[in-house]
């Protein structure tokens, strides 16, 4: 919970992969990449954007630096809890267990590096402390609780009835050809395998479904294979001959033109042979090595469709539930 001007921000937060986080408010739900950086900043990826986040806790606020801007949010600020204001250790009782004390009292003692100090009641009321005489506190540490002489002097937060705001369809970090739509949900459906969650049973259950509809509309769709190939085609290019990189290229741009037609099926053994024919034609072993170093990828992609693109499917789906069983 965090207040800001009178306003009680109430917030779940779960941790949805290594570096992002889910938050929900009000049955509204964001999600955030987080990272930390080397000097202790925290860079927050939203909407497209970055923003370098710096956060410094305090007794009684937490002050937030994003990209050069200061904004405070208040913690809750209870005059029924009396707090320690600095470190140290609580030496002694100025006012017994149980006796009344009025806003601005001495009511203890505390030693802060080798001074001693007192701690001053916020409001007046009975005294009951939760802490003994020799214990070690922190900023904030609870040190006894009052009862109020006047109750109705204690100011609730206003909550905030709001949504958080709505992620913007047109600034898809990831990208929006199939092929990145698959890396993206598979990798979405990879950490829920792995047990990552949102703190929302309604909304995760939304989640899974939409995220496995598309994980197989994207197996389904006939230019995933040939996207996959493109983008690993475009790492190494140059580090093939030219030969090679032509014939596969041909053979590509046939099974473009065919794509739609039911018949059509991606030709990953005519591929296969494609480069198995070149790396038997090279002669020295080094040079084979290398070649084969170089297309490593590309022949793990082409024996995922060696069955075609239904084998491949099962073989996605399989990886999915052995991820679920060993994390079980």
């Amino acid at each position: 919970e965090l207040i800001q001007e009178g306003i009680l921000y109430a917030l779940k937060v779960s941790r949805i992969n290594p570096t992002a986080f889910a938050l929900l408010m009000n049955n509204s739900l964001l999600e955030v990449e987080v990272h930390r950086m080397t000097d202790g900043a925290i860079l927050i990826s939203l909407n497209g954007a970055s923003y370098t986040t710096y956060m410094k806790e305090e007794v009684d606020k937490y002050r937030i630096v994003v990209s050069g801007r200061t904004c405070i949010f208040e913690k809750e600020n209870d005059p029924r809890v009396l707090r320690s204001t600095s470190p140290g250790k609580l030496i002694r009782f100025i006012v017994s267990d149980g006796d009344h004390v009025t806003a601005g009292q001495e009511y203890a003692e505390i030693e802060v590096m080798k001074m001693v100090t007192c701690l001053y009641s916020t409001a007046s009321g009975i005294l009951h402390y939760t802490r003994q005489p020799g214990a070690i506190l922190h900023p904030g540490t609870q040190v006894a609780r009052l009862e109020l002489d006047d109750p109705s002097s204690i100011k609730q937060a206003n909550k905030f009835c709001g949504t958080l705001p709505t992620m913007s369809s047109d600034q898809n970090t990831h990208g929006t050809k199939i092929n990145q739509v698959f890396e993206d949900v598979s990798k979405t459906l990879h950490y829920i395998m792995c047990g990552y969650t949102i703190p929302d049973d309604q909304l995760f259950t939304e989640k899974l479904r939409n995220s496995v509809t598309l994980f197989l509309k994207s197996l389904k769709d006939p230019s995933l294979p040939l996207l996959e190939l493109k983008e690993l085609m475009s790492t190494i290019a140059g580090r093939i001959p030219f030969s090679v990189e032509s014939d596969i290229n041909k053979c590509l741009t046939i099974y473009a033109k065919n794509i739609t037609s039911v018949f059509s099926q991606f030709p990953s053994q005519q591929l296969t042979l494609i480069i198995n024919r070149h790396a038997a034609s090279i002669q020295r072993q080094a040079d084979q090595d290398q070649f084969f170093m170089n297309t490593t990828a590309m022949m793990e992609l082409l024996q995922k469709y060696r069955g075609g693109q239904k084998v491949r499917r099962r073989m996605e789906m399989l990886q999915l539930l052995k991820e679920y069983y060993r994390v079980e």
